[in-house]
């Protein structure tokens, strides 16, 4: 078996339990669900970052201001908009339907691929 599988494998494991430990502690008034969420992402960021580093070096890839800036918007955007309306569905509905709508954003982001940024689809693996 690949790597790249067990890698997926654990990803899913790790994350899917994102919502089922914010829905439990959410309700047992113990922490909020958006804590769960920026705990999970602080320490997202503190593992890949230095990694990302050096990968970045090795490749020798440099990044301007004009990058930091459109990522920090992309960011901000992806933490304030989906990553709250995730947590959202998961206090009011079944956390198991919340991890399983999340999941079909990558069907969607074919289609919009396609159609607004005019890539060509292709079947690879």
């Amino acid at each position: 078996m690949k790597k790249g599988y067990i890698f997926i494998i654990l990803t899913a494991i790790f994350y899917s339990t994102q919502e089922i430990s914010g829905k439990l502690l959410s309700i047992r008034g113990k922490m909020d669900p958006f804590q769960v969420m920026f705990i999970v992402f602080l320490i997202g960021a503190i593992v890949l970052f230095p990694l990302a580093m050096k990968d970045m070096k090795t490749k020798k890839i440099k990044i301007a201001s004009n990058d930091l800036i459109y990522l920090a918007i992309c960011g901000i955007l992806s933490a304030t908009v989906s990553m709250s309306l995730l947590q959202f569905a998961v206090t009011y509905t079944k956390a198991s339907i919340a991890a399983v709508l999340f999941c079909t954003t990558a069907v969607f982001t074919v289609p919009f691929a396609y159609f607004i940024l005019k890539e060509k689809v292709k079947k690879q693996f």
